[in-house]
């Protein structure tokens, strides 16, 4: 099954990636996700009407996000934003200026991070992605 991806329906999507990141609890539960929330979104819609960006942020790390392409409309979609509302330090999404398309990184422990986070997502939510981890999507972390 093929989930439609508008616009509303992969917004409603970070939302619960979000959610799903916050439940884990601790002082500031975002930190460090950027990436891993972004690919599980990315993957979960097929990148279709996506680019994965980055930009290196005030403490040197890089910070990543997605721009959906929503007609004529870019629509930023940072899952992790509130990782630095948090800290009251400036968010790389906020001015997108040297931001740079960025590539997956096949790195072992991203995907064992991101099939974990598809897991956590999954159970939280089955009513809306029991169905929509394909074996193929599976088939592509390990």
């Amino acid at each position: 099954m093929t989930k439609s991806t508008d616009y509303p329906n992969v917004k409603q999507s970070a939302t619960l990636i979000e959610k799903v990141i916050a439940n884990r609890g601790g002082e500031n539960p975002l930190k460090g996700e950027c990436y891993i929330a972004s690919m599980v979104l990315y993957e979960l819609y097929d990148g279709k009407n996506m680019n994965l960006v980055k930009k290196m942020d005030v403490n040197g790390q890089y910070h990543w996000w997605l721009e959906y392409w929503s007609g004529n409309k870019i629509e930023i979609i940072d899952i992790t934003r509130e990782q630095y509302v948090n800290e009251n330090k400036p968010c790389p999404s906020d001015n997108p200026e040297g931001r740079v398309i960025g590539n997956p990184m096949r790195y072992q422990s991203y995907k064992k991070r991101i099939r974990r986070l598809k897991d956590e997502l999954t159970h939280q939510y089955p009513e809306y992605y029991g169905d929509l981890l394909n074996d193929r999507q599976l088939a592509s972390l390990t």
